[in-house]
C-alpha cells in the first residue's frame, strides 16, 4: 500500500478516502475502516481482554500502566519488582522513535487532515464504529 499511497494517490484527502473505504486492487487489498474493526468487537465483552485507547495512553500513560498492572495482577501475575519500579520499566520500554507505526501521537490531530468529504465518507462507511469504540456519543455529531 505504501507505493500506492505515495505514487498513485496525490492528495491527503484521496489517501484518507482509501483508508476509510478500502480498496480492492490486483495485488493490493485494504478492507474498509469498519471491516478492519468489526472483527474485534467481541473483545470488548471478554474479561480476559484489556482494551486501551491510544488517546488514553498518550494523555495519561501512568494511569493506563497502573490499569495494566492491576489487570495482570487480577490474573495472578506476580511481579519480581515493586510496582513503582515496574511502572518505570514500562515507561522506558515505550520508544515511539523506534516504532514503524507511530506517527505523531497527538490525539485529535485527525481534525487537521479530514476534509468535510472525508468526514461524510467516514460516517457513511463506519456507521456506529466511533460510538462502539467509545470515541463519540453519536456517530454523526462530530
Amino acid at each position: 500500500m505504501h507505493d500506492y499511497y505515495n505514487d498513485v494517490l496525490t492528495t491527503m484527502e484521496e489517501r484518507l478516502n482509501v483508508a476509510i473505504e478500502g480498496c480492492d486492487l490486483p495485488g493490493l487489498g485494504l478492507p474498509s475502516v469498519r471491516e478492519r474493526y468489526v472483527k474485534h468487537f467481541g473483545w470488548f465483552d471478554m474479561d480476559e481482554v484489556l482494551c486501551v485507547k491510544f488517546e488514553d495512553f498518550i494523555l495519561n500513560k501512568e494511569k493506563v500502566f497502573g490499569e495494566l498492572l492491576d489487570y495482570l495482577e487480577g490474573f495472578g501475575v506476580e511481579f519480581s519488582v515493586p510496582r513503582e519500579q515496574a511502572l518505570v520499566v514500562l515507561s522506558k520500554a515505550i520508544q515511539p522513535k523506534k516504532s514503524g507505526t507511530f506517527r505523531k501521537g497527538q490525539p485529535g490531530n485527525w481534525k487537521n487532515h479530514f476534509t468535510e468529504e472525508n468526514k461524510r465518507r467516514f460516517k457513511a462507511i463506519a456507521g456506529d464504529l466511533l460510538t462502539r469504540l467509545g470515541y463519540e456519543e453519536s456517530d454523526q455529531d462530530w
